[in-house]
This record gives C-alpha cells, sequence and structure tokens, in this order.
C-alpha cells in the first residue's frame, strides 16, 4: 500500500507520487530521504539526498533490488 500519492486509475501497478512529499531525515548525519512508494513487504522506492561532505556506511549486502543514480 502506498503511504503517499495515488494509484493512477486504469494503470495496473502505476504509482503517481505527491511533488510536494517532505525530505525526512535518517539516522545518518546528512543524509535525508524521500519515500516514494512501499508497500509493507519489503519494496520501498526512495530518494536520498546527501549534503556536501556526508558519509553513507558500509551496509551488509542488500538481499534485494537496489538501483542508484548520479
Amino acid at each position: 500500500m502506498p503511504i503517499s500519492g495515488r494509484k493512477s486509475a486504469g494503470t495496473l501497478g502505476a504509482y503517481i507520487g505527491r511533488p510536494g512529499m517532505p525530505w525526512e531525515a535518517t539516522k545518518f548525519p546528512g543524509i535525508k530521504i524521500k519515500v516514494l512508494y512501499t508497500d509493507g513487504d519489503g519494496v520501498t522506492t526512495a530518494l536520498f539526498k546527501l549534503d556536501p561532505g556526508a558519509i553513507v556506511p558500509l551496509t551488509r549486502a542488500h538481499p534485494a533490488l537496489e538501483q542508484s543514480f548520479t
């Protein structure tokens, strides 16, 4: 179930997010997140915003799909 935005009528699987969705702080200094979609079963689409000098901590291997762009 999406946490914000709305499903597109008549389009299976399409999702339209709201442009005004807020950035939220994470537990890591200088890193914010904007969740675009989550289904409650571990599937999430999110944007991350990193301030200059912010450091992404090392993590263990991700068991699911992860995509990045710069």
